[in-house]
């Protein structure tokens, strides 16, 4: 089930989200979400943020820095014979 309402839900609108998961049941609320704190029986909180953040991070990763300093001239195509 969790996995069902996570693939209707397209990753920027997980943004600020938690997911819940129950015994029988998974639900995607706001973090800010009042009843998300009434907690009867026991259940999985897992907020969703982090993972956003893994996801981005392996997805769009930042490559280092080059050491090369800038050529003096434009780089040019040699070609054969």
């Amino acid at each position: 089930m969790l996995f069902r309402a996570l693939a209707e839900a397209r990753p920027p609108h997980l943004e600020g989200l938690v997911a819940l998961v129950e015994r029988s049941s998974a639900r995607i609320v706001p973090a800010s979400d009042p009843t998300s704190r009434q907690i009867v029986c026991p259940l999985i909180v897992a907020p969703c943020d982090p993972i956003l953040a893994e996801i981005a991070a392996r997805m769009m990763p930042l490559g280092p820095a080059s050491n090369q300093t800038a050529l003096p001239f434009l780089p040019q195509a040699i070609g054969r014979g």
